[in-house]
């Protein structure tokens, strides 16, 4: 009886503290800079990278790509390259 009330306690817990924590999480998935230059599209599948990552990768996504900071506080960057025609 005791073990079924734990388990069950546990994962309510668990379960709270997903919702709770997976919140800003899903908020912060995707590009969450500004648009370097008019007509650029971000690269949501590389978004949220590190500075040293942006500047090795952006080069190879498209010549004229840009890394530009999050607006998050985060301290990390996206990727945007001029949108295709």
């Amino acid at each position: 009886m005791f073990t079924r009330v734990g388990i069950a306690l546990a994962m309510a817990v668990g379960t709270s503290a997903f919702v709770l924590a997976g919140q800003p999480t899903a908020h912060a998935a995707g590009c969450a800079s500004q648009s370097p230059r008019w007509g650029y599209v971000c690269l949501e599948s590389v978004s949220d990278i590190s500075l040293g990552f942006c500047l090795k990768e952006a080069p190879q996504w498209h010549p004229q790509a840009e890394c530009a900071q999050r607006n998050d506080g985060s301290g990390r960057y996206d990727i945007w390259i001029p949108a295709p025609h």
